[in-house]
Order: C-alpha cells, then sequence, then structure tokens
C-alpha cells in the first residue's frame, strides 16, 4: 500500500518514518523528496507491504504530532 505522509519537518528522515511505520507491518521502502539544501521537502511516499497493516497505521498516525508537526497521512491509489 502507498501512503503519503504530509507536514514533515524539514529535518524529518527516511529513518524517523521507518521507525514509525515499522510497528504497523513490514516497510517495503520510504520515498523522500529534499531540497537542494537537503531538508525534507514537506511529504513522503511509505510503501508496506499489506493493505490491512497500512489502514490501520493511517488510521492510528493521522494527524499525530511527529517532530513538532502534525501529520497528514492517507492511501494514495
Amino acid at each position: 500500500m502507498k501512503i503519503y505522509v504530509g507536514n514533515l519537518h524539514g529535518k524529518a528522515s527516511g529513518k524517523g518514518l521507518y521507525d514509525l511505520f515499522i510497528a504497523f507491518g513490514y516497510v517495503l521502502f520510504i520515498e523522500m523528496r529534499k531540497d537542494v539544501s537537503g531538508r525534507s521537502s514537506g511529504y513522503a511516499y511509505v510503501y508496506l507491504k499489506e493493505n490491512n497493516d497500512g489502514r490501520s497505521a493511517i488510521q492510528q498516525l493521522n494527524g499525530i504530532n511527529f517532530m513538532n508537526q502534525f501529520l497528514d497521512i492517507y492511501e494514495v491509489h
């Protein structure tokens, strides 16, 4: 399942997102954009192996405070 994660802090990292999502299931990979200075562009895509794990992650993580920013998380079709 492809999951959009928005409103990321500029210092957010792929490792930080991995640590957040691994509790819900097998993380296939994380696609995170960075600007020219190396800071997060404010969003990423997390790919979880199982759809049910993804739905659970979305339900429990959407709106949480991560690095002092409230995440916007939803499924991408």
